[in-house]
């Protein structure tokens, strides 16, 4: 059983390195079962524990994209949140299809501020929000990044404009009989 087993994983570890990801996955799942099967009679509880958990490490680690990832396109609600251009808003990263990353990176006019770890399950869609709050009248520009072991693509920038993030000035205007005013605050 155990030269079974070593065979057995002998398969998976030359997919992993052909960059057939899924493939590896298969075989690593099956070889977690015949660990399972072989407990009790050929391994103890305590070594089919950590067979059983390495086999877990080696299916998270082993990556499903066989390139770098495709490109993060990014999109924006200010202004479709609340109707205002209010300095809350969200950032989404969206990839469609291909090589999916296992982190993703936002910057905002060039600074870092928010990495997030990702699944791969490629070749599904990927998709992250990020949420921004408080900003002040002005442009910010965000670009994207998703990386994998084999590589990083950053996404086109993403122009967002906040306009209503500052009170407007209080006005009233008022009639009484034939006079009108207005009050406006300094």
């Amino acid at each position: 059983m155990l030269i079974s087993l070593r065979t057995r994983y002998s398969r998976p570890n030359r997919q992993a390195s052909n960059r057939e990801g899924a493939k590896a996955r298969q075989w690593l799942a099956s070889y977690g079962n015949d660990v399972q099967a072989a407990r009790g009679t050929v391994f103890t509880d305590e070594q089919t524990s950590v067979l059983l958990k390495w086999e877990e490490w080696l299916h998270q680690t082993t990556p499903l994209a066989n390139g770098a990832p495709g490109t993060p396109v990014l999109s924006d609600n200010n202004g479709y949140d609340t109707g205002l251009k209010d300095g809350d808003y969200t950032v989404t990263m969206n990839l469609w299809w291909g090589n999916n990353g296992n982190q993703f990176k936002l910057y905002e006019n060039g600074e870092l501020i928010k990495e997030i770890s990702l699944e791969d399950q490629s070749p599904s869609a990927q998709s992250v929000q990020v949420d921004i709050t408080g900003k002040k009248n002005g442009t910010y520009i965000y670009t994207g990044e998703l990386i994998n072991a084999l590589g990083t693509t950053k996404s086109v920038p993403l122009t967002v404009v906040v306009t209503d993030a500052s009170p407007g000035k209080p006005y009233c205007r008022m009639t009484i009989g034939t006079v009108t005013g207005t009050i406006v605050s300094p």
